[in-house]
């Protein structure tokens, strides 16, 4: 699967710029990352009821930003299978650039900018699956190599979707806060040591932890880790203290259980159909109370996808 991440800028005559008396200046405040899903070409009519069930918007009179945010329900993917026609990885490339050309078509008319030097291309792909070393995409006259891993929304994906580069920059991030909270606990109470985890350091640990949780369990014990040493900290315990009756004491929950009860929640709100009209239909629930879902996964890295995992173990307790 090839994914294009496409930087989506407003013009200076409609950001904050103008409000400011810079209109020379170019607006860094709207950022958008979309993909785009073949079969589903923006084109120059308005989107459609879909993306508006209510239908109580008039897009003739929506400002760029707003229209950012509607080409945002778009996804970008290419997905490459053994089965299907014989497609290989240079026709895959020339389909994005396309697809990217019409991208372009459709923001310029709404005036807005697409910054194709800050466009990122990533292939998610089994280990074994080798691509070329001069596979490449020219976007506006920029080239455009794949990258080994790019960042979207604080998270870090990697090419095989192991999600090891993220787990290890969130662990390396809260060893430096924890190192802090270290020199300021002779001055803290343990209510406030506590308090202080919570918000600076597990606030962290479990951002977008429905993505990474199909992730190894060597991976995740990385974050757990980070939790008994917090613990220690707080009940200033030497390094080499069980930290099962500290956590117990302290009444920290597991990071799994934590884990596991937000991805309930999500299922239970896609189920009730209280979710973005893309989740729709994604889960259903059996007789017996288990989660199905009618999506497959062919090869290993497709399991991890969140529509695919959830129902294999994670979620069939609903």
């Amino acid at each position: 699967m090839a994914k294009l991440l496409v930087s989506v800028w407003r013009r200076p005559s409609h950001c904050c710029n103008e409000k400011r008396g810079r209109q020379d200046e170019k607006c860094y405040c709207q950022r958008l990352y979309f993909n785009y899903i073949p079969g589903h070409i923006p084109g120059a009519a308005a989107p459609s009821e879909a993306l508006d069930p209510e239908g109580s918007v008039d897009w003739s009179m929506k400002k760029p930003v707003l229209v950012c945010r509607t080409l945002a329900k778009w996804s970008l993917n290419e997905f490459r299978d053994d089965a299907e026609q014989g497609r290989d990885i240079q026709q895959i490339g020339s389909r994005l650039s396309h697809t990217f050309q019409e991208i372009k078509s459709y923001c310029e008319d709404r005036e807005l900018i697409v910054n194709a030097s800050k466009t990122q291309l990533i292939i998610f792909k089994v280990p074994a699956r080798k691509v070329p070393t001069d596979f490449q995409v020219t976007l506006d006259n920029c080239v455009i190599k794949p990258a080994s891993s790019v960042k979207l929304m604080g998270v870090i994906l990697d090419k095989h979707l192991t999600f090891g580069e993220h787990i290890d920059s969130t662990v390396k991030k809260c060893h430096g806060v924890l190192g802090s909270l270290t020199r300021a606990s002779f001055f803290l109470s343990r209510d406030l040591r506590k308090l202080a985890y919570t918000a600076l350091v597990r606030s962290r640990l479990e951002y977008c932890s429905a993505i990474f949780a199909s992730a190894s369990s060597t991976q995740l014990r990385k974050l757990d880790t980070v939790q008994k040493i917090a613990s220690r900290i707080f009940c200033g315990a030497a390094r080499n203290t069980h930290s099962a009756p500290l956590l117990e004491a302290l009444n920290l929950e597991s990071l799994d259980k934590r884990r596991t009860d937000h991805i309930i929640s999500l299922v239970d709100s896609i189920i009730s159909e209280n979710c973005h009209p893309a989740l729709l239909n994604m889960f259903t629930v059996l007789q017996n109370g288990n989660v199905s879902t009618d999506q497959q996964a062919r090869i290993g890295i497709g399991k991890r996808r969140f529509s695919v995992f959830v129902p294999g173990g994670q979620c069939s307790m609903i």
